[in-house]
């Protein structure tokens, strides 16, 4: 009796000998997909089941695939034919589908950044010899990593160029397709992955399918935000019906996608340029204002404390929106004060979720300027706070573990390189006030934690502020190390060498696991780490071992957590599930080493 469908959607059941089906991902037009675990080395990887008539020919054209190796793409590990159907395994990425992103908006960095990625991918593959078209382009064959690094999935309607339309119709997907897949026995060409491209990008913008090529574009011209009225003749291009009208080629494709952007960032930087001027004259005329905001000492006089602690306080009993508007008035009396914004930032922390309107009313409170002023509030409180270093800490710590959006490791990391280059300042303030205070013998330093500010509106760490930064200090710059890498954890270059290995992220998460710093972070936080440590070795202890980490190491690591998860049981399913999670860890163990032992 042939296996069926259905035996594939239970869990334990096997595909070819070494493949364990886990549970059910999802399903398209072509095939359903399964999470699944390699049996020998323990690791998760993607299933697809392929629908084919002609399983024969669709080996052929995907055992090509195997030998792709771009960032973009996952993967393919191997290909299975089981009792008429045809199995395509590949790395299981772990990441959102671009569709899901886009319900929060998508800003023109983050825009570019995919167009920019899915034509080098779309490069890529135009260029092997015979080309590879994908044919189905859409949001939710584009994954999103955590790091904001884009993946193309589906290779299940992929051909050949000069095989493409001649044995199999390739129709698409509805809306994506271009005009020639909906004809059957039509030669496709790399133009036909040029109008998915098109659509996709279209769908970004405005998270619905194209129509007509007349329409998108009357609608992009007449949009009110200037930088996607750009993007219309890019994707006139893309979606005209006549494929002879599209682009010739992915190089002139992706010329196009650079000169777009290039002329976004010359008007934001002209806009910004003007804008500068224009605080410029604002300062030049109104410099008795500009001053008053130099210390926080001074901005806090004439009445301005009571009203401020006001504000603060009126915040915490309001919606999120009206207290933003509370938080920003707080700011605009005393922006180099650093109490605001730790209020600010506890009520993001409060629900461990960081959304993009969060994300909006943090960038509009750090990044505008108070009335008079030539520089922003963050500025200014780099400048006055002594607690600037922490805040941005913090803040990457929200883009690390719980923004919502794509990107988060890369703007964490931005934050992160902020409070160490804080740190780094104040080290080198205090040292030359030392050095001064010993030459004039009347001693200028803070004693016990207090911070001196100087009439131009600097600060001086005391000793224990100092000793307070170390805590997150040295949190930061693990972060740091490994944000340098994390996009490429695990991939291959395009030579196909290994670009950085699980045992450096092992090593470095162990590392931050150690800190004392990191018990003074929430719970939520510590169980971040707890569950990226358990979870590699879940999934990668085989390649732990192999890199030199052994299983006394990992047994180590295990009982730390499971100390950890025994003294904050009363915090709940946080700690609950980190406790299940770090039982699991340790039967993947167990395996990995019983043959040895044997």
């Amino acid at each position: 009796m042939g296996l069926t469908e259905g035996r594939y959607q239970e869990a334990g059941q096997r595909i070819g000998r070494d493949y364990q089906i886990i549970r059910r991902l999802g399903s398209g037009g072509d095939g359903t997909v399964y999470l699944v675990r390699h049996v020998p080395t323990e690791q998760f990887r993607a299933a697809k089941r392929l629908k084919t008539d002609a399983p024969e020919r669709r080996m052929r054209e995907l055992d090509l695939m195997k030998r792709l190796k771009h960032p973009a793409l996952p993967q393919i590990f191997d290909l299975i034919e089981d009792c008429g159907a045809v199995w395509l395994i590949m790395e299981f990425i772990n990441g959102k589908p671009l569709s899901d992103c886009l319900r929060s908006g998508i800003g023109p960095e983050e825009f570019f950044s995919a167009a920019r990625q899915l034509a080098d991918v779309l490069q890529y593959l135009h260029t092997r010899k015979p080309p590879i078209l994908h044919l189905d382009i859409k949001p939710p064959n584009i994954m999103l990593r955590p790091g904001g690094r884009l993946v193309l999935l589906d290779f299940g309607a992929a051909v050949r160029e000069h095989s493409a339309g001649k044995n199999e119709p390739c129709f698409g997907t509805p809306g994506f397709a271009a005009p020639e897949q909906r004809i059957s026995g039509a030669v496709l060409d790399c133009r036909t992955d040029f109008y998915g491209f098109g659509a996709v990008l279209y769908y970004c913008l405005y998270m619905e399918t194209p129509r007509s090529v007349d329409v998108c574009a009357r609608r992009m011209q007449s949009d009110r935000i200037r930088w996607r009225r750009l993007i219309a003749p890019l994707l006139r291009r893309c979606l005209a019906e006549d494929r002879e009208s599209r682009f010739p080629d992915t190089c002139a494709l992706c010329k196009s996608v650079q000169k777009i952007e290039r002329r976004y960032a010359a008007r934001s930087a002209r806009r910004k340029s003007g804008l500068a001027a224009m605080f410029l004259l604002m300062v030049l005329l109104f410099s008795a204002s500009t001053l008053r905001w130099e210390s926080p000492s001074i901005a806090m006089t004439d009445g301005r404390a009571e009203k401020y602690e006001a504000r603060l306080d009126e915040a915490k009993g309001l919606g999120f929106a009206q207290a933003v508007l509370c938080y920003e008035e707080a700011a605009a009396l005393c922006p180099g004060d650093s109490v605001w914004c730790e209020s600010f930032l506890d009520r993001i922390e409060a629900d461990y979720s960081f959304n993009a309107q969060e994300e909006a009313s943090l960038k509009h409170l750090m990044f505008s300027s108070p009335e008079g002023s030539a520089v922003t509030v963050e500025e200014l409180l780099a400048k006055s706070s002594p607690k600037y270093g922490e805040l941005a800490y913090r803040v990457g710590l929200l883009y690390w573990y719980f923004y919502e959006g794509a990107g988060g490791k890369n703007a964490a990391a931005r934050w992160f390189e902020r409070s160490v280059e804080a740190v780094e300042e104040e080290k080198s303030i205090a040292e030359g006030t030392d050095g001064e205070a010993e030459a004039s013998g009347n001693g200028s330093k803070g004693i016990g934690g207090e911070v001196k500010v100087s009439g131009n509106g600097s600060r001086e760490m005391g000793e224990e502020t100092q000793a307070d930064a170390w805590l997150w200090l040295q949190a930061a710059k693990i972060y740091l190390r490994i944000g340098a890498y994390y996009e490429t954890l695990g991939k291959q270059d395009m030579d196909g060498k290994q670009q950085a290995g699980i045992g450096v992220y092992w090593k470095d998460l162990s590392e931050l696991w150690s800190l004392d710093g990191l018990r003074r972070e929430p719970i939520r936080v510590q169980c971040e780490v707890a569950g990226e440590l358990l979870s590699i070795l879940i999934m990668h202890a085989h390649e732990l071992d192999k890199e030199g980490i052994d299983m006394r190491q990992m047994n180590e690591m295990l009982e730390s957590i499971k100390n950890f998860t025994q003294e904050n049981s009363a915090e709940g399913e946080i700690v609950v599930s980190c406790r299940e999670q770090c039982e699991v860890a340790g039967e993947a163990v167990e395996r990995i080493f019983a043959g040895e032992r044997g």
